[in-house]
């Protein structure tokens, strides 16, 4: 990832955006539910996922570094367990695309 930002910028909103088939959202929520501890083992200050209301299938996880420097170590600290349930969550998505990131940073 190539973002040029200072960094000890922070704190940084992490989401990623899964579509997952309604039928299978309890078995995805079971699966991305795991991701919590190991987001917070890596450093995130809080974790949550959510469901659009209005776009049901529509979760987006959420989690919150203290810096950008922590979010780019945390992508370092993944054992292979943290890989595998990964993709296991990953499995979910059914969009045509990787599930979308984004990275918001609070202003200076």
């Amino acid at each position: 990832m190539e973002i040029d930002l200072p960094n000890e910028r922070g704190p940084v909103l992490v989401s990623h955006e899964y579509i997952i088939d309604p039928h299978n959202a309890k078995a995805f929520l079971q699966a991305v539910h795991e991701l919590r501890r190991v987001r917070r083992r890596a450093g995130a200050m809080s974790w949550a996922v959510y469901e659009d209301i209005e776009r049901p299938g529509l979760f987006i996880e959420t989690f919150l570094m203290g810096s950008w420097i922590e979010h780019l170590r945390q992508q370092e600290r993944h054992t292979m367990n943290d890989l595998l349930l990964q993709s296991r969550v990953l499995a979910f998505h059914q969009g045509t695309t990787s599930p979308a990131i984004r990275y918001l940073v609070a202003p200076v």
